[in-house]
């Protein structure tokens, strides 16, 4: 895909490009014989938190499709310690997860479940590979999660790289297929 800008209606101003998402079909190689699985946002159904967080605000605003909107929640130990669950609408094969940020680098750890009870961490990102997943440091993509069978996404936050700083959480999106499987 290629995207070319042939100017603005104030040519003497920048432009701003807050998010492009491009849908297709995922086809995997060597078995195009098949009927190609279609990779989709997932909806998300509900969203609970824990830690010291202060439920202030709309935590919705977080994942409601708009980058210029923010959940800022506040706690008393910043960003280490605090956590927040999804909830998807059902049971979806995972395979990439999009989080946009404020304007600094958080660390965390992911975690799946099928039930909400029991967590595997799948992912941690850290300040020493930070490199390895921010693509800038406002967006932060976890791709090719091998399409992890799941109904809850964890994210804990560890920290930040300013350890003084609130969340800034402006969007996170899900990716993947509907699975046929049900939570025990």
């Amino acid at each position: 895909v290629k995207i070319a800008f042939t100017g603005s209606s104030d040519s003497s101003k920048w432009i701003n490009f807050y998010e492009i998402e491009l849908y297709g079909n995922a086809i995997i190689a060597g078995d195009e014989t098949e009927d190609p699985e279609t990779i989709t946002k997932i909806p998300i159904e509900t969203s609970e938190l824990s830690g010291t967080w202060v439920a202030i605000g709309n935590r919705a605003k977080g994942y409601d499709g708009d980058v210029t909107s923010k959940w800022n929640p506040q706690s008393s130990g910043y960003a280490s310690g605090e956590s927040i669950i999804f909830a998807f609408d059902g049971v979806y094969d995972l395979s990439q997860i999009e989080i946009i940020f404020g304007s600094r680098y958080y660390y965390f750890t992911v975690s799946t479940s099928l039930d909400g009870n029991d967590f595997t961490q799948i992912a941690s990102i850290t300040s020493d590979n930070q490199g390895s997943y921010y693509t800038n440091e406002y967006v932060c993509l976890l791709s090719k999660l091998d399409a992890l069978e799941t109904k809850y996404v964890q994210i804990s936050f560890t920290g930040s790289s300013d350890n003084n700083a609130w969340i800034n959480l402006f969007e996170i999106d899900f990716y993947g297929t509907q699975s046929g499987n049900l939570p025990q």
